[in-house]
């Protein structure tokens, strides 16, 4: 039998599902300070610490020395992020057989709890980030009907928040849903709860909460299955490949290929009357991912033209196809000849040569787009009247900036409350305050910023003691 591991990062741990004879059991791992701080699945620098550092423990500490990971992530990890996700882990040692949402995990957890037939919205809230998607459970599967919400939340309004698409804001009128179901940071869902009840006075669901550890424990779900135990073998997991529209390029051409409700696995067959060629000596193929506004490169493949000169000028048949762990395939077939060929398309890694030159490019950009930024922080951190229209719009263009940060993999340094960090912080003043043991950050005078693990603003803060 196999050895599949569920994991899940949740704010300072990682949570750990493995077999243990006929159970399954749970864990947690503690990160270490400087990981734990600023860590993010789209980081590279953060992520790849966090996966060396769990190898290592699961294989010093649990004697895993061969096994396979199902990863919950957040709900707005789509096909480019969870194809990084799993080349960064292969790097360190790891490999992630699947990724499924922690809103779908809950969802898990929820099934085998009642064990009733529902339809229900489960919502994850941490400390950062609200997420919101709805699912069919019972009769042996757990079915994705679609993603509405994940993104940072201020703990206040949620019509003004950043739906993931254009009609997901009309989730509270439109959803069946018979229960809402929360998991996650307790104080963060109270406060949600109460914004569901201040956004519609006659909610068509029950509210019912949860714990955050019960996401590792429907994920444990998976893992159990993929390891073959019988008690679980029935039970279908139903995945879409993307809370966003994906969308793919052959030079000029731009086609769409998966909407966010498309299930995986998946394969769609698009129609091209011929492939123009291009002026360079070769062909290139994207698949793309539509956040909202931004147009994101998923992967990218040059084929040279003495390879694909055969399909010039004739009309095509181009098959994409996506698979459970978002593995993504083109085959481009002749109509007349019938001849094919397959691509796989990979998620593009940037040589040094390249990442270094971004470094230094957003490095610079970071540092003249910062006062900005820092502009809308004291507005929105000094702030009195939130109901106030335009103090609305300053927090909106706040969390804004920041979410355009964190995709850029731009990560703002605070640590209020925390040890203080000779590495990510400069002190500015020294105070005295019992209250806080010795070397503690008392207050942020200005955030910072870092850029893959570079700093390139330290934090400006106040120590105490």
């Amino acid at each position: 039998m196999k050895n599949v591991i569920g994991l899940h990062f949740w704010e300072s741990k990682a949570l750990i599902s493995f077999l243990n004879g006929d159970s399954i059991s749970t864990t947690e791992i503690e990160l270490s300070y400087e990981v734990k701080r600023s860590f993010s699945l789209t980081n590279e620098y953060t992520l790849t610490s966090a996966l060396k550092y769990l190898d290592r423990c699961l294989r010093e500490k649990f004697g895993f020395d061969d096994y396979e990971v199902v990863l919950a992530v957040p709900d707005y990890i789509g096909v480019r992020d969870s194809g990084f996700i799993r080349m960064i882990a292969a790097k360190c040692g790891m490999k992630i057989l699947r990724t499924i949402s922690e809103t779908m995990a809950l969802a898990a957890y929820v099934y085998l709890d009642t064990g009733e037939e529902l339809t229900i919205l489960t919502t994850v809230v941490n400390t950062d980030y609200l997420s919101i998607s709805e699912y069919d459970i019972g009769k042996g599967k757990i079915k994705k009907i679609d993603t509405y919400l994940s993104s940072r939340w201020d703990g206040k309004d949620i019509a003004n928040s950043l739906f993931i698409n254009s009609y997901s804001s009309r989730l509270f009128d439109t959803t069946i849903a018979e229960t809402l179901c929360l998991a996650g940071n307790m104080v963060r869902c109270m406060e949600f709860e109460q914004a569901v009840k201040r956004y519609s006075r006659n909610i068509p669901f029950e509210i019912a909460m949860f714990e955050a550890n019960h996401i590792i424990e429907g994920l444990s779900i998976l893992a159990a299955k993929e390891c073959d135990i019988g008690a679980f073998d029935d039970i279908e997991f139903v995945d879409t490949t993307s809370p966003y529209d994906i969308f793919i390029g052959i030079n000029d051409t731009f086609l769409p290929v998966f909407s966010p409700e498309t299930k995986v696995p998946a394969m769609t067959r698009l129609s091209l009357p011929r492939i123009v060629e291009s002026k360079v000596p070769y062909e290139t193929i994207r698949l793309f991912e539509k956040k909202k506004d931004e147009i994101l490169t998923v992967s990218e493949v040059k084929i040279p033209k003495d390879k694909i000169e055969s399909f010039y000028r004739k009309p095509l048949s181009l098959s994409v196809d996506i698979d459970e762990a978002k593995n993504t395939t083109l085959e481009i077939l002749d109509n007349d000849t019938m001849r094919s060929m397959t691509v796989s398309l990979v998620v593009k890694e940037d040589d040094e040569t390249e990442k270094s030159e971004e470094a230094e490019d957003i490095s610079h950009f970071i540092k003249e787009i910062l006062p900005i930024i820092d502009n809308l922080e004291y507005a929105v951190r000094f702030s009195n009247n939130d109901d106030n229209p335009y103090i609305k719009g300053m927090i909106q263009s706040y969390q804004k900036a920041l979410d355009i940060l964190e995709k850029n993999h731009i990560t703002v340094i605070t640590g209020e409350g925390e040890p203080f960090d000779y590495n990510l912080q400069a002190a500015v003043s020294h105070v005295d305050d019992p209250s806080l043991p010795d070397n503690t950050v008392k207050q942020v005078m200005q955030s910072g910023y870092t850029y893959k693990g570079k700093v390139i603003r330290p934090a400006a803060v106040v120590v105490a003691n």
